[in-house]
């Protein structure tokens, strides 16, 4: 008989640790010296849990710091216009997100579009970040409103005792 018996070893690797970044910014055409809001979500898409996750966003030159907000877990750092957060303590299992957000005010003298990455890195039980994805947002700043009030009244003259009419004129 042709038979062959023979023994076959399979290794089976460690699942990695992969994750997504997403960044929106609202209002995506804020008005010069209005608010913005960077919100960067990072999300666990892999099959293993990930551990030691860092996240960084280099706010542009036209855009002041404000405000933050992180969940625990989560070490926050100002650095000029480098915001941080380390997260040695954190995990973040299969399945599940996480969001930063970064709240700034755009300067009153840019007009024009203003580009922002963020990016996080991670790693898995070993502790190395091994991971890293980053993800951009263009803004466009939008000139603010100029308004003009004027009031006009006639009589030109007012006589004491007589009605005087107010015209009040707003221009956008």
């Amino acid at each position: 008989s042709d038979e062959a018996i023979g023994t076959a070893v399979f290794v089976v690797a460690d699942p990695v640790p992969v994750a997504t970044v997403t960044k929106t910014v609202l209002p995506a055409s804020p008005v010069n010296g209005g608010t913005v809001r960077y919100r960067v979500v990072i999300a666990n898409t892999g099959a293993a849990t990930v551990t030691t996750l860092a996240v960084a966003d280099t706010l542009p030159a036209e855009v002041i710091y404000m405000s933050e907000e992180h969940p625990a877990g989560l070490g926050f750092s100002l650095s000029g216009q480098l915001v941080s957060w380390d997260g040695l303590a954190l995990t973040l299992g299969p399945g599940k997100s996480m969001t930063v957000t970064v709240t700034g005010a755009v300067s009153c003298s840019y007009l024009g579009d203003v580009s922002n990455t963020a990016w996080a890195m991670w790693g898995n039980a070993g502790g190395a970040r091994t991971g890293i994805d980053q993800a951009s947002f263009t803004l466009t700043t939008l000139t603010a409103p100029v308004i003009t009030v004027s009031k006009l009244y006639t009589p030109a003259v007012p006589v004491s005792g007589s009605p005087v009419i107010y015209r009040i004129v707003v221009r956008n």
